[in-house]
């Protein structure tokens, strides 16, 4: 028998939902958790079925709350009384994941205990429909390029999560599809590791029967992305503005004192706007104003200086001195390093404190 739980969300489930409960159960796995997620009410001869004639543990939400809620649901339900397994495998239940790469993702934990354990998909076929390959193509790259967590199949409903990892996971922000993208970029913050197992790539009727939203969960996706994108627009409007303005009233003539001086006056007003627009709407940190400061500050203080240099270097690659053009080339230095300052800032600086 395989000490793991199987966890499967569900909303409006159809009969293949059997299928999947019985080979689990032949396959080993004793203890499956359901999670009803507000499905119609002529779905409840298959939640009692399930129940009575299957052996699970049905939990219900009375309305649709998302899969993200779903799992968190079943993750808290299963924290309380693990009955001894080292951790659950999240699948879907329209047999999308077959029941060897459901044993195959278990056994895997079953060897590395403490790591997150991906079911991975091979997006190069034929069979993988247009918007599931580009979907998670595009949330990858930026998962890697942004956060550093890199990983194959961002969306993959396979999954073994680990005992240990549970309680980090449930305190992730997302309620639904969005949330199993939250709780991969998690992993860099609170160090869990991932291991990822190449499983079958099976589109049941073209995925005709996904509950994926493309416009509103990819927007719930990227959400924090397009929220630090705009913090860092206002941020720069107020900086560049005040760097032009201290350099056209500020005495100093030469440029290698001008362009930090400036540049160091200008970021001491933008970054206490950018502060507490990261901390409170783009990261949601928890942690303590005062040390999130420490952490903000000594990366703004080697920020800004990389930006001066920057600035000087591209002011004297294109021979300006001055005026507008000044401007512009420390508008393009802080344009680069804003992508290394994303990464940093939400990993380090609003990194959130865990609940015991």
């Amino acid at each position: 028998m395989l000490n793991v739980t199987i966890v499967i969300p569900t909303l409006n489930p159809s009969e293949k939902i059997f299928d999947v409960v019985s080979s689990c159960h032949d396959s080993g796995f004793e203890r499956i958790i359901v999670i009803n997620d507000g499905s119609r009410d002529d779905c409840a001869p298959i939640f009692d079925s399930l129940a009575s004639d299957h052996g699970c543990e049905v939990l219900t939400h009375e309305v649709n709350r998302g899969k993200g809620r779903a799992l968190k649901t079943a993750m808290q339900y299963f924290l309380g009384d693990p009955k001894g397994n080292i951790g659950i495998v999240t699948l879907d239940d329209d047999g999308q994941h077959t029941t060897a790469d459901t044993v195959k993702v278990a056994e895997a934990l079953i060897q590395e205990p403490d790591k997150l354990v991906l079911g991975v998909r091979d997006f190069s076929l034929k069979n993988v429909p247009p918007k599931s390959k580009w979907g998670n193509r595009i949330t990858a790259l930026f998962m890697k390029l942004l956060c550093g967590v890199s990983v194959s199949d961002t969306q993959t409903g396979l999954r073994a999560i680990p005992l240990s990892a549970i309680p980090a996971f449930i305190e992730v922000d997302g309620e639904r599809f969005e949330y199993e993208t939250c709780m991969l970029l998690e992993t860099s913050r609170s160090n869990i590791g991932i291991k990822e197992v190449k499983i079958e790539t099976v589109y049941i009727e073209n995925n005709s029967g996904t509950h994926f939203h493309p416009l509103r969960d990819s927007f719930m996706i990227y959400k924090q992305l397009f929220a630090f994108a705009g913090s860092a627009i206002a941020s720069f409007s107020i900086d560049n503005g005040l760097f032009w303005l201290f350099t056209h009233i500020l005495p100093i003539p030469s440029k290698e004192i001008l362009v930090p001086v400036c540049t160091y006056l200008a970021r001491l007003f933008s970054s206490v706007f950018n502060f507490f627009t990261n901390k409170k709407l783009v990261f949601s940190s928890d942690d303590s104003t005062i040390s999130t400061a420490i952490r903000y500050y000594t990366l703004c203080i080697v920020q800004t200086g990389i930006s001066a240099l920057l600035t000087i270097v591209l002011s004297d690659i294109l021979s300006i001195s001055e005026g507008i053009l000044l401007t512009m080339c420390k508008f393009i230095s802080d344009c680069i390093l804003a992508f290394f300052s994303y990464r940093i800032q939400r990993g380090w600086v609003f990194s959130k404190s865990k609940k015991q």
